[in-house]
C-alpha cells in the first residue's frame, strides 16, 4: 500500500503548477535583480511580479511585502526589528501567548534576556483560547503584541480582528504569525487591521527557504541581515528570485480554492473525529467551529505518541506529535500544557493535519487501521 501522508502542518509538498512554474524559469538564465543590464532587469522584473501579486492577495502595497527565507526568519524580523527600529518608545512590554509558536517565544526570550525587554504571554483555557479582557488589561505600555493566527497544533483561531483592533485604539503595534493561516483563512490585512504578518512558502505548497513579511508603511523596522540594499533595506542579500516566484504562484493557488478546500477538508475532519470518539480513552484536545479546516489533534489514555506515531509509520502514515519543530523532545507538548492538559495525556498527543492531495480514500485507509493500532499497543503494555 503507498504511504499516506497527514502531516501537512508540518510541510506540504510542492504543488503540481509551483513545479511547472519554477521548471519553466530555471529552464533559463535569470541575473542579479541588482544589476542594470538586461539580464539583471529581467530578474527584476520577476521579482516586482511576485512581489506586486503576493501584495494583491495581502491587499497591501508592494512596497509593505519583504521577502525572507521562511516563517522564522520573518517572525525574528517582525519582532526584533520593531524593537531596535523604536528605539525612542521607552515601551520595553510586549504582549503574546503561551501557546505561539518556539520561534515567537525564543525571539522574545532573546529581547528579554539581552535588552530587559518584559514579555507577557497570556494564558489559555481548556480550549486553547485567550481571554479578551485579560488581553486588554496587558496593553497599556505595551510596544508590540505578536500572536498566531492559528495554533500549528491544534488548528485553534484567534479573533484577529478584535484583538488587533484593542490594540490599535491603545497605539499598540500588532504583529500576526501567520504561518499556518497562509491559504486557510482569509489574510485582508486592512480588514484585519493588523501592522505586520509572516508566513511561509513550504505551509503553502511552495518552495522550502521562502517567506514573506508584510510591514505595514510607516512602521519602524530595523534590519536583522545588513550587507545590501535588498528588500529596501530591510533585508540584505540577493534574493532567492525562483524561490519568490514560487511562493507567489503557490500563494495564488492556495488563495483562490481557500473556501472550497476547507469545505472538503472539514468533512474528512469530522469524520475522523468521530471514529476517534468511538475508541475507549481517547480525547480531542480541541473542539468547536473556531479551528482550523485541516487540524486535528487528539490523545489515547495510556499510550504514548513515540509508540503511536511509530506503529502508525510502519503501517504506512505519516503523523506528528505536533510542532514539527519539537520533534524529538520527550517533552509534552506546551501548548497543551497551556490549555490544562494533564502531563501524560499531552505526552501522548499526536495530530492529523490534512492537505491538498488529502483523499477520501486515505481518509478511510487511516481510520480502518487506526483502533486495530491503538488496540495492539494497549494490549502489549
Amino acid at each position: 500500500m503507498p504511504r499516506i501522508y497527514l502531516d501537512y502542518n508540518a510541510t506540504t509538498p510542492l504543488a503540481p503548477e509551483v513545479r511547472e512554474r519554477l521548471l519553466s524559469l530555471m529552464g533559463g538564465f535569470t541575473g542579479n535583480p541588482s544589476s542594470l543590464h538586461r539580464e539583471g532587469r529581467e530578474g527584476r522584473s520577476l521579482l516586482n511580479e511576485a512581489r506586486a501579486k503576493v501584495a494583491s492577495l495581502l491587499h497591501a502595497d508592494p512596497a509593505e511585502v519583504i521577502f525572507t527565507s521562511g516563517g522564522t526568519e520573518s517572525i525574528n524580523l517582525a519582532l526584533k526589528g520593531v524593537f531596535y527600529g523604536s528605539p525612542r518608545s521607552g515601551k520595553k512590554n510586549m504582549v503574546t501567548t503561551s501557546v505561539e509558536h518556539s520561534s515567537v517565544h525564543q525571539a522574545l526570550a532573546f529581547l528579554a534576556g539581552r535588552e530587559g525587554v518584559r514579555v507577557t504571554s497570556l494564558p489559555v483555557d481548556h480550549d486553547g483560547r485567550v481571554s479578551l479582557e485579560e488581553y486588554e488589561k496587558s496593553l497599556p505600555e505595551t510596544l508590540m503584541v505578536s500572536v498566531t493566527y492559528a495554533n500549528n497544533e491544534t488548528g485553534v483561531i484567534f479573533p484577529i480582528r478584535e484583538m488587533a483592533s484593542l490594540a490599535k485604539s491603545r497605539g499598540v503595534l500588532f504583529h500576526l504569525d501567520a504561518v499556518q493561516g497562509a491559504g486557510r483563512l482569509p489574510l485582508n490585512v486592512k480588514e484585519l487591521g493588523i501592522d505586520l504578518l509572516s508566513f511561509s512558502g513550504h505551509k503553502i505548497y511552495g518552495p522550502t527557504g521562502t517567506g514573506v513579511l508584510y510591514c505595514r508603511r510607516g512602521v519602524s523596522l530595523a534590519p536583522l541581515i545588513q550587507g545590501g540594499s535588498q528588500e529596501r533595506e530591510k533585508r540584505g542579500g540577493t534574493e532567492n528570485i525562483f524561490g519568490i516566484a514560487g511562493l507567489a504562484t503557490a500563494f495564488e493557488l492556495v488563495s483562490a480554492e481557500r473556501e472550497k478546500e476547507n469545505e472538503r477538508l472539514k468533512k474528512m475532519r469530522q469524520r475522523i473525529e468521530t471514529t476517534i470518539s468511538q475508541i475507549p480513552g481517547s480525547f480531542v484536545n480541541s473542539r468547536g467551529e473556531a479551528r482550523l479546516a485541516n487540524t486535528l489533534n487528539f490523545s489515547f489514555e495510556g499510550i504514548s505518541n513515540q509508540s503511536l506515531l511509530a506503529s502508525l509509520d510502519l503501517e504506512g502514515f505519516a503523523i506528528s506529535g505536533g510542532s514539527a519543530c519539537a520533534s524529538g523532545s520527550m517533552e509534552p507538548s506546551h501548548v497543551l500544557i497551556a490549555m490544562g492538559q494533564p502531563r501524560e495525556m499531552a505526552k501522548g498527543a499526536v495530530r492529523v493535519s490534512l492537505g491538498r492531495p488529502t483523499t477520501e480514500k486515505e481518509v478511510d485507509q487511516f481510520l480502518s487501521v487506526l483502533p486495530g493500532v491503538v488496540q495492539r499497543l494497549r494490549e502489549a503494555r
